[in-house]
């Protein structure tokens, strides 16, 4: 093992806060807490790309690296977490999360209402698409590079960091594409790490999660839109909606073990259990269908973030109240719409026409009951690096509900 051949993992990012130093490889497979000696270590893997003035503020500590037995041991425990990439194995290592899972791919590419609306978006932007040079960004198993072809684009960059990056070239000729060599590049990295070497006319993307942001959607778009390859270039998707809605349950999996949170003193486990657990910020994604769910009363605009050109800064944020209306168990639920082109949209709310069926909402339920004509305000945001949406619900000076 050459020290030469060990490159931190494309699309490393670190954070610090609190004295706490977090790392994570992509917006998808979650955060790593690191301990100083693993980023020196990642530091000096790379050392012409580390500034001088961090080399500086680290030098009176880089004698606490481990030694050499222990940063073989460590190296290991690096790659296999896929902190770190030995580009010298025959087998490339890639990043190995979620997006990767044939499954996943499988749900996305096999969601009819998704897959139509995007053919639609294409064919509606055909004059915009044809002999152009398009990166999909986030590009999976390539469904976005195919349409693009299908109208007419003279070179795509697929650009995909998991390691359905592999089936791209090979699904794509059994659809009659490329046509010539030269005209697809597919990319197994981080989009902020592709090179590319020329002007690209369109960006297509489709990063969204049950929580629209946990991907990474705006980070990764206005990171891509400041290239000066990207200058010029228009974007599909153009926007997104977020919503809240109040729905009633019936007949639902989730409906006994919400409802024990509101109530399960009679249960003495349960009791005891539910003062030792933390449901202060409870949310999780929620599947269900118009037959076991229904509106309590007309869906909550929340603000839309433009996303074609993506913004630099968000600005998305505020409070409003809820006066609520009886209700079975009431439940927040917080979803989106996102449009593709002017009239093209698709949804996460299984109760609206433009459902994706890949997508669920995500359930905030309330912890405590809600008289009738009772009236609740909730704040709203995003995180810090805004990837993740935000809720706080308040009755009577108390909170009822967050995320």
């Amino acid at each position: 093992m050459q020290k030469k051949q060990l490159f931190p993992s494309p699309g490393l990012r670190f954070r610090f806060q609190n004295n706490q130093i977090y790392a994570q490889v992509s917006k998808s497979s979650g955060e790593f807490v690191v301990n100083l000696e693993v980023l020196l270590l990642l530091l000096n893997l790379n050392q012409k790309d580390v500034s001088s003035s961090l080399k500086k503020n680290i030098s009176h500590i880089l004698n606490h690296l481990p030694n050499e037995k222990e940063c073989k041991n460590l190296i290991l425990e690096l790659k296999e977490a896929n902190l770190i990439s030995d580009f010298s194995e025959e087998s490339e290592s890639k990043i190995q999360d979620g997006f990767g899972d044939p499954w996943i791919q499988w749900a996305m590419i096999s969601d009819k209402k998704r897959c139509d609306a995007y053919e639609k978006a294409f064919a509606l932007t055909f004059e915009m698409i044809q002999n152009s040079v398009v990166a999909d960004i986030g590009a999976g198993l390539g469904f976005l590079s195919y349409l693009a072809f299908k109208y007419g684009a003279k070179k795509i960059y697929a650009i995909e960091e998991t390691t359905s990056h592999k089936k791209i070239i090979p699904i794509l000729k059994k659809c009659g594409y490329p046509k010539n060599s030269g005209e697809l590049k597919v990319i197994g990295t981080n989009s902020a790490n592709a090179l590319i070497s020329e002007n690209i006319q369109l960006i297509v993307s489709e990063l969204f999660g049950n929580d629209p942001f946990e991907e990474g959607v705006l980070v990764t778009l206005y990171e891509f839109s400041q290239r000066k390859e990207s200058g010029n270039a228009k974007y599909i998707p153009q926007k997104i909606e977020i919503f809240l809605d109040v729905i009633d349950l019936k007949e639902h999996a989730v409906l006994e073990r919400v409802q024990k949170i509101m109530n399960c003193d009679e249960n003495i486990f349960l009791n005891a259990a539910k003062k030792e657990l933390d449901f202060t910020s409870l949310s999780f994604p929620l599947h269900f269908s118009p037959s076991n769910a229904t509106r309590n009363q007309k869906s909550i605009s929340l603000g839309e973030i433009k996303l074609d050109p993506p913004p630099k800064n968000i600005s998305f944020l505020g409070s409003q109240k809820i006066i609520f209306q009886k209700t079975i168990l009431p439940v927040f639920i917080a979803w989106y719409r996102v449009t593709l082109a002017p009239g093209i949209t698709i949804s996460s709310n299984p109760l609206e026409k433009d459902f994706c069926s890949h997508w669920s909402p995500i359930a905030i339920p309330l912890q405590s009951k809600i008289e009738n004509n009772g009236e609740v305000e909730f704040k709203f945001s995003l995180n810090d690096d805004n990837t993740a949406l935000k809720f706080t619900f308040v009755h009577k000076n108390k909170v009822v509900a967050a995320r």
